[in-house]
């Protein structure tokens, strides 16, 4: 026990402890760093009384561990022959706080300047900052003013770990102690949710940071925008090792506000009403005047209306509006006038189209020397549409609509990443020729590359999303094979990548058998294996065991045959196919990230590897389709189709 619950520097701490007669007590003052002193004393029948003072540099916690060893011989007593106990002893420096003083008007307007002056209550010097914040926003958070004094000299836990050695001296004893003691606080732990974003536009000023001279008053001029509620006004302050925080509260009111409702978004050529209210804090108005006006976006019937009022009081009204026939943010500002005031309230709408995009394209196969005509008339909302024409000696594949989504699709998770980059390494061959073009997709390679590399996990696999714990099969087969790629096009692959993943293959490719519960990865074992004899590295037994393994999936059979070829054995690749039967079975098709059209391009790119061109071109010819309707596909099926549709092209012979 202590005397007291907190301390300052120079107080004097009177610890006491039960004790038996004739022990011998260590009492160690120790905080989060170390030991800052040792006391050695005898004990005292039944109560032992430690004096020591307290330091500055015990802020803001120190822990008092005692330990009481009696004589091993002693009969006296049957207490323990050893004795600990750990006590927290919490010291605050006095110099340690500032007290910021915030001098403010007890009400302001909005629109309207006024002055907050800041001072020190001792006249000491400091650095600060300020805030001015919404009041209602504030709320919506549970955000406090922060007190960095509370941070800063926040309990700290015990850094000093104790060894107890009594099992090792007492040979009788037959358990095992615990030998290591800590104890901590966790009082600066705090809520770090984030915020969740808002609508409207708050009200939010911060400023600074400002130096405060000793002795000396700092003024600051703030004006509000158009508001109506509560702000507070924050200050946290600093000077070496002393903190301080203030804040107050402050009403913002206008003799007229207004207040306006709208949706919160609206589709092209849609009505609907706008409500508002107009709030009255003076008895001299007695007529006030709205007026409404929009943008392009938006057209009001009747944009003005006179209310009368009996004083103090709130007026509701309504506009009816209608938004255009095109897509953009709406603007509405509504203007209140009376007995010489002004308010104003402005608030945007998005005005977007409640449907998906819709794409409408036509396919013409021209005969040499034919001619071809067509009209073109837009549809959609006004703004919205564009058309494009494209003449190609091969199939087409929408190649530069599907290059866009990958490109501006949300990446986030290790299959997007590689899916978006994939087909950019083939692209420069069949796009138009265009160096800003050119310098973005070689950035966006760069950039996904980087990525990679930084996902990659010890063992050498890689994982669906950052920080995941365990490897993804396909995904690390998937990655790799772009990674190969991307190094043949030239891009800097470290090696320790290309060794931990080969080495994760390997071995994962020699530990795999075949299991009749889940032959679903076998679709795996063909794809590893085929990933690591493109990248020069074919593990020929695994390859052979899944050759002669039974009833596994028309995918891996073409995964494997690809494999095969890879590593130059085209008669093996040749024997394990039917070309008469270039499809998979539907059970599988949704598996490993998988579709239809992802597992006609695996089977395109086989056929290409295999240079058996007259199989692949009723398959080609399904892939363009399926590409070029209106359809919507996933970023894998998407990656794969291009990719494949390039490596077709990239095997034509050049006069054709």
């Amino acid at each position: 026990n202590t005397d007291k619950e907190k301390y300052h520097p120079g107080d004097e701490v009177r610890l006491s402890f039960p004790s038996p007669e004739n022990a011998r007590a260590i009492i160690s003052i120790e905080n989060a760093t170390g030991v800052l002193s040792q006391i050695h004393t005898k004990t005292d029948r039944a109560n032992t009384e430690v004096r020591f003072r307290i330091t500055p540099a015990m802020a803001p916690n120190v822990y008092a561990h005692v330990s009481v060893i009696q004589p091993h011989a002693q009969t006296v007593n049957d207490m323990p022959v050893r004795l600990y106990g750990t006590a927290g002893i919490m010291v605050e420096d006095p110099e340690s706080r500032l007290q910021p003083l915030i001098n403010a008007p007890d009400e302001v307007r909005s629109q309207r300047s006024f002055e907050i002056s800041v001072n020190e209550a001792s006249g000491r010097a400091m650095s600060y900052t300020l805030a001015v914040v919404d009041e209602g926003l504030l709320d919506i958070t549970g955000f406090r003013t922060p007190d960095p004094w509370n941070y800063f000299y926040a309990r700290e836990a015990l850094g000093v770990k104790t060894w107890d050695l009594y099992d090792q001296i007492f040979g009788s004893f037959g358990g095992t102690l615990d030998r290591i003691f800590a104890t901590g606080g966790d009082e600066s732990l705090a809520d770090r949710s984030a915020n969740k974003a808002q609508r409207f536009t708050p009200v939010v000023k911060f400023l600074g940071p400002f130096n405060l001279r000793q002795g000396k008053t700092n003024t600051h001029t703030i004006t509000l925008p158009q508001y109506t509620g509560s702000v507070r006004v924050m200050v946290t302050a600093g000077n070496e090792t002393a903190y301080g925080a203030a804040e107050k509260s402050i009403p913002v009111r206008d003799p007229l506000m207004v207040l306006v409702t709208a949706p919160r978004a609206m589709g092209p050529g849609e009505k609907a009403a706008l409500p508002v209210t107009v709030f009255i804090n003076r008895n001299n108005i007695r007529e006030v005047n709205l007026k409404a006006e929009g943008n392009e976006f938006i057209s009001f019937p009747k944009a003005a209306e006179t209310l009368s009022a009996d004083g103090s009081g709130e007026l509701d009204t309504e506009f009816v509006f209608t938004t255009g026939g095109k897509t953009g943010t709406a603007g509405i500002r509504v203007t209140a006038t009376g007995g010489g005031e002004t308010a104003i309230h402005e608030i945007q709408i998005p005005v977007r189209s409640p449907g998906p995009p819709e794409t409408r394209s036509e396919l013409k196969l021209l005969k040499p020397g034919e001619k071809w005509e067509t009209s073109f008339s837009p549809f959609g909302t006004e703004g919205s549409s564009s058309a494009r024409i494209k003449l190609s000696g091969l199939p087409s594949a929408n190649l530069e609509k599907h290059m866009d989504y990958l490109v501006s699709y949300p990446h986030a998770s290790t299959e997007q990443i590689v899916s978006a980059a994939f087909p950019q390494l083939l692209s420069a061959d069949l796009l138009k020729k265009d160096d800003a073009l050119a310098q973005h997709r070689e950035l966006n390679i760069k950039e996904s590359v980087s990525k990679i590399l930084s996902r990659q996990m010890v063992n050498g696999g890689l994982g669906a999303w950052p920080g995941s714990y365990q490897a993804d099969n396909w995904i690390t087969s998937y990655t790799g094979h772009f990674m190969i790629e991307a190094e043949r096009k030239g891009y800097n692959i470290t090696s320790g990548f290309r060794q931990r993943w080969t080495a994760y293959q390997k071995k994962t490719a020699r530990e795999w058998r075949y299991d009749p519960r889940n032959i679903q990865t076998s679709n795996d074992q063909a794809y590893r294996l085929f990933t690591l004899a493109i990248a020069g590295s074919p593990e020929k037994g695994a390859m052979n065991r899944l050759r002669e393994t039974q009833d596994i999936p028309a995918l891996s059979r073409w995964l494997l045959a690809a494999a095969f070829a890879a590593g130059g054995r085209t008669e093996v690749a040749g024997s394990l196919l039917d070309l008469r039967n270039t499809s998979t079975e539907p059970e599988y098709q949704y598996s490993y990230y998988g579709s239809p059209l992802r597992d006609k391009a695996i089977i395109l790119y086989t056929l290409t590897l295999l240079d058996r061109g007259e199989q692949a071109l009723p398959l080609l010819k399904e892939i363009c389709g399926s590409l070029t309707e209106n359809s919507w596909h996933s970023t894998q099926s998407l990656a794969w189709g291009l990719f494949a549709y390039m490596k077709w092209v990239q095997a034509m012979p050049s006069d054709d």
